[in-house]
């Protein structure tokens, strides 16, 4: 077997220097796509020339005034973003002439695509090999969730092999495959990031490792056992990840059927047995005229059959004309006749679907022990209706609750019933806990909290950072490109810290002396929630106006503000855990502004707060390098070597031998790993390189030279 080994990049300066110039060229800098092709848009610097010369046509000002107008315009015109960018840009380019040739920086482009390519196809085969066992341990899962009879010592066997496997293989894609090199470390976490944005736009919500675990804890125990409940705090994307179950529910169970997905009920107090179960009620019925005849034909058949002939031919033809007129009439006016109408959850299980039923917390607990029956049937059993009918349930048919309050604290929510201990008893091991994404690291700064390349090695790992993670998600580009105020990361990291804070609180998890009020006082929250929703608000809300105002002004308006309204003591807590514990609202302009009253600890607002007198118009912006946002993204700092194999003495550059050779290792475990592997071949064979860069980099492709 090949062994693994560290060697330096080459002209590793001009590789420095080069890589920056990547960030640059991987940023579009371009004015957005005209719309339609007869409206012109001016350049901002033509916009901002003619601004000026009608603030000289209409407002003569005093003449200090004006040359102190025309040299901040001079300012703007001179060193604008774009500007500055293509600057920097043109300054690395002299830069890298200087320390290498073009033939030198061609080699080091063709190396680093190299590289790159090699992440892409590694990457791409071991999470289809992963795929591909997941997809298998599921089913063996799922088979025996619906029937405990099909476990016996092969099943498990096969089930525990699969899961180490799939352990392992994670292991290779996560801790070795980004650190092999710069360019593994880089598109590793660029395209993790990159996909978050995805799922942001399309979903607006973001499946991090630890949330897709327990989405996957959550789908086994409603196969297993027809109903789960997803509880949490408000805002932690409860209702969404239900959805999501429930539409994937679907498709396994309705193959190519079109119609919606699931059923769903708003939980509230006035919500009746009717609305889950049945209710009985009129059904309209209209005949067309077109089947009048054939109906009266058929009732008269019947009519002669019932009175076989002991009837005067004169009264027969009577009555037969009575049943003529009765067909006619029914063909012209509506006829209503009793029928019961299936409420939601006895729709979803004549049909086989999920139900979630949102805030069911709020719903009667008398009325959620009417259901009980419901809950505890299984595919193929029947229900009997409150009316006396009998329905079939379907394969496919589960109940998802949801309902916002905390399994430690479940009282908070003002109106809302308390919890049946025979329902909870019910649910069993299918209650789930669903908060905000973790942020373990609460005290630390950002830079003390990326790992380098020694503790790695040693097996040091970073703490769960996903919170931060969906901020930076937010702020980035399409392509993971950050261009922001220099300080932004670690100020996003300081807010997501308070964040954290303020979410263990309102959950009510133990306080730390630095979670309280400066003389000691404690406080815990009850009305205000500083929830995933608010802090997507704040950001998108501080990227949306161009980060011109800081970052404190947004806390200030979507969390401060809104708090001191209705909860001023609370108001109180959030800015007071900012300002000492994470520095926020600092300087002048904050100065007096907030204040705590130390007898009732209210916030005091001291005048208005005006955004335009804290914007910092003079605030410079930044283009991240793609290893700033990839190592704040990991937590990890990103090698500064090249991992490559050496055989007999000579040394390659490193390829998917390092992949082979953990697979290779689980090879002799099970003959079922056989199947992947030549899926595994196969999708190399088809795709190639080229395929795995347009598949998964296309843009990078292109900057680094190679065939998109």
């Amino acid at each position: 077997m090949p062994n693994l080994v560290e060697v330096p990049i080459q002209n590793n300066e001009l590789y420095a220097v080069m890589q920056k110039l990547r960030s640059h060229d991987r940023y579009d800098i371009s004015q957005p796509e005209v719309r339609d092709a007869k409206q012109s848009h001016p350049s901002p610097n033509d916009t901002l020339s003619k601004a000026w010369n009608l603030y000289n046509r209409y407002i003569p000002p005093e003449k200090a005034t004006l040359e102190q107008v025309a040299v901040g315009a001079e300012e703007i015109q001179t060193s604008g973003g774009i500007e500055r960018l293509a600057k920097e840009r043109e300054t690395l380019r002299v830069e890298a002439g200087k320390l290498g040739t073009d033939e030198e920086q061609n080699i080091l482009i063709q190396e680093s695509t190299g590289r790159l390519r090699g992440y892409i196809v590694n990457a791409t085969n071991i999470k289809n090999v992963i795929n591909a066992m997941q997809s298998e341990l599921r089913s063996l899962k799922e088979s025996a969730a619906l029937d405990t009879n099909r476990v016996n010592a092969a099943t498990i066997d096969q089930k525990n092999n699969y899961e180490e496997m799939i352990k392992n293989l994670r292991g290779v894609y996560k801790d070795q495959l980004p650190f092999i090199d710069p360019e593994s470390f880089l598109a590793h976490n660029l395209l993790q990031l990159r996909d978050f944005k995805h799922q942001l736009n399309t979903t607006n919500i973001v499946t991090t490792e630890t949330l897709a675990n327990l989405e996957e804890e959550i789908t086994l125990k409603l196969m297993q056992k027809g109903m789960v409940a997803l509880v949490g705090e408000t805002g932690t994307g409860k209702t969404q990840v239900s959805k999501r179950i429930a539409t994937e529910s679907y498709k396994k169970f309705h193959l190519g059927e079109k119609g919606s997905p699931y059923y769903f009920v708003t939980g509230h107090k006035f919500t009746t047995r009717e609305d889950l179960l049945s209710f009985l009620g009129l059904e309209t019925k209209v005949v067309a005229p077109e089947q009048a005849l054939r109906l009266s034909e058929e009732a008269k058949a019947r009519y002669l059959q019932m009175v076989q002939g002991d009837m005067e031919a004169t009264e027969l033809e009577e009555r037969l004309k009575t049943i003529d007129q009765i067909v006619l009439n029914q063909s012209s006016t509506p006829q209503f006749s009793p029928k019961e109408f299936l409420g939601q959850v006895m729709k979803a299980a004549e049909e086989g679907k999920i139900v979630i039923i949102d805030e069911f917390n709020y719903i009667n607990p008398a009325l959620l022990a009417s259901i009980n029956e419901v809950m505890q049937t299984r595919p193929g059993s029947f229900i009997i209706t409150p009316a006396g009918n009998k329905i079939e349930v379907k394969k496919g048919f589960g109940i998802i609750f949801t309902g916002n309050l905390s399994l430690s604290n479940a009282q908070r929510y003002l109106e809302r019933s308390a919890l049946d201990p025979a329902f909870i008893n019910r649910l069993n091991s299918g209650l789930f806990e669903y908060n905000t994404p973790p942020q373990d690291e609460i005290d630390l700064t950002l830079n003390n909290c990326v790992i380098d390349s020694v503790k790695r090695k040693n097996g040091e790992k970073p703490k769960k950072r996903e919170l931060f993670q969906i901020s930076m998600a937010i702020l980035v580009d399409q392509k993971g490109n950050l261009y922001a105020p220099e300080d932004s990361l670690e100020k996003v990291w300081k807010m997501t810290q308070a964040f954290k804070v303020f979410q263990n609180n309102f959950a009510g998890k133990p306080l730390r002396d630095s979670d309280k009020f400066s003389d000691g006082t404690e406080l815990r929250l009850q009305q205000s929630h500083a929830s995933m929703r608010t802090l997507v608000d704040i950001l998108k809300s501080w990227k949306a106006e161009g980060f011109r105002y800081p970052l404190d002004y947004h806390l200030y308006e979507h969390l401060i503000r809104p708090t001191s309204v209705i909860a001023p003591r609370e108001a109180a807590y959030f800015f007071s855990i900012m300002k000492n514990s994470y520095g926020f609202f600092e300087g002048n302009y904050w100065e007096g502004k907030l204040e705590i009253e130390q007898a009732s600890k209210n916030l005091k607002l001291n005048g208005a707060i005006n955004k335009n007198d804290v914007s910092i118009a003079d605030q410079r912006l930044k283009l991240f390098t793609a290893q700033e946002v990839a190592e704040a993204f990991a937590g990890y700092k990103m090698p500064e070597t090249i991992t490559v194999t050496t055989v007999e003495g000579k040394t390659n550059a490193p390829s998917r031998e390092l992949v082979m050779a953990k697979i290779s290792e689980m090879q002799h475990k099970r003959d079922e790993i056989a199947t992947f592997l030549r899926e595994f071949n196969k999708f190399d064979k088809e795709t190639g390189d080229k395929g795995a860069l347009q598949l998964f980099c296309k843009d990078e492709a292109a900057i680094m030279g190679a065939a998109a």
